[in-house]
């Protein structure tokens, strides 16, 4: 008896492997058939609502502003010289680092009380 060459062996198990899927897309085809026959007025009374704009409008997802925004919301002091800050917040050691925007608002703050410290 001859042992079987990898080609072989690839070939059965591919065979095998193709017989699962079958089974396993059947299954989830007969499932799904399945769900339309029993909700088919409930499909159809949703996609009627949507259609005429009936359902509710989801809230937008509340997207945080980028680098650019937060530096651009600096005050004019700091602002001219972003370069400069963006160096200082790298020079932080990286677990210390905080968060960007929290850095640019303690900068801020910073600039602020010596700003009207002078005045």
């Amino acid at each position: 008896m001859r042992a079987m060459t990898r080609a072989e062996s690839y070939a059965i198990r591919d065979e095998i492997w193709r017989k699962r899927y079958i089974i396993e897309r059947d299954r989830r085809l007969a499932y799904s058939a399945k769900y339309y026959r029993e909700n088919k007025a409930k499909i159809a009374e949703y996609h009627r609502k949507k259609r005429a704009g009936l359902l509710p409008k989801k809230e937008p997802e509340y997207i945080r502003p980028s680098t650019y925004a937060f530096e651009e919301m600096l005050p004019y002091g700091l602002r001219i010289n972003t370069p400069r800050l963006r160096q200082q917040f790298l020079e932080i050691p990286i677990h210390e680092r905080p968060v960007y925007d929290y850095f640019l608002r303690c900068k801020t703050i910073e600039y602020l009380r010596q700003k009207y410290k002078e005045l």
